[in-house]
Parts: structure tokens; C-alpha cells; sequence
């Protein structure tokens, strides 16, 4: 697969899945990008150059403050054709909503992540969400938005 490629190519394996991205619900939606991780593969992907991640945050986006539960697909080939990007598939929710969800013994605002270098190190990938706090204060939650998008990624480092 071309990383330009990635946002069509996860859109069929929705539609494949009888899946809608905008009521696209967070277990589904995890489990769809896990398995494109797994099924669909880079071409002339670098070292490393084709990896997988989850970011739960409340990052600071268009003057409001929401929470995102991310996913990313990161691709970097080993040849000057596609510069760095990363597919990402974005659940957001209010913020305080999540605060709430979490409950009073939550400590702080959440902010984790996790990445695996290879499809054989998703089982990782999904121990790390199983017992992140956060992913599972939203799993059965309707997120207020489903954003999927494909970005290139400017860096000086290559």
C-alpha cells in the first residue's frame, strides 16, 4: 500500500466492515484500525518506517480544549517518492465528560500512548489500552466526533 493511499484503503475495510466513520463507535473503530495495521502493509517501508500508535490527550485544537482517543498509522519509506506522514483516526469527546466518566479517584488529566514497531506487537498495543484509565472511560461512551485524516508530517530528521 502508498501511504497517500491509507485514507481510501481504511474507508473500504470500513465499508467492508458495514461500518459508518461518523458513528464509527470506539471498540469498532479499534479494531478496525488494528487489523489495517495488520492487513495492510507499507510499500518500500523504512526501518521502523511503518508503525502503529494510540494517544489518549486533551490537545489543545481550534480554540476549545476536547479529549481525543487516537489512533495513528505512521509511514516513512525508505526512498524520497512520499515524505513522512501518518493516518489518523481521532475519537473526541468534551473533556469534562471524560473527567466525569473517569471518577473522583481520577488524578490529573489523562495523557497516554503507546506504540509497536510491528503487526506481532499488537497484542501489546491492546494490553496497553485494555488498562489505560482513559480508553476505558470512552469505550462504550458516543463520541461527540469521528475525524479520520491523512497528513503529511514535516521534519526535519530523516
Amino acid at each position: 500500500m502508498r501511504p497517500d493511499k491509507a485514507k481510501l484503503a481504511f474507508r473500504r475495510l470500513l465499508k467492508e466492515r458495514d461500518l459508518n466513520l461518523k458513528q464509527l463507535p470506539v471498540r469498532e473503530g479499534v479494531d478496525a484500525a488494528l487489523a489495517f495495521y495488520e492487513s495492510a502493509r507499507l510499500s518500500r517501508a523504512a526501518p521502523d518506517g511503518d508503525l502503529c500508535a494510540y494517544r489518549c490527550s486533551m490537545p489543545h485544537w481550534r480554540n476549545s480544549t476536547r479529549f481525543e482517543l487516537t489512533l495513528f498509522r505512521l509511514f516513512r519509506t525508505n526512498d524520497d517518492v512520499f515524505p513522512p506522514s501518518r493516518l489518523r483516526l481521532s475519537f473526541c469527546f468534551d473533556w469534562v465528560q471524560v473527567l466525569r466518566w473517569l471518577g473522583p479517584s481520577c488524578e490529573g488529566l489523562p495523557d497516554s500512548n503507546y506504540c509497536v514497531h510491528h503487526p506481532y506487537d499488537l497484542p501489546k498495543l491492546r494490553a496497553a489500552l485494555e488498562h489505560d484509565p482513559a480508553y476505558r472511560a470512552v469505550l462504550d461512551k458516543p463520541s461527540r466526533s469521528v475525524e479520520l485524516s491523512y497528513e503529511e508530517i514535516f521534519s526535519t530528521q530523516r
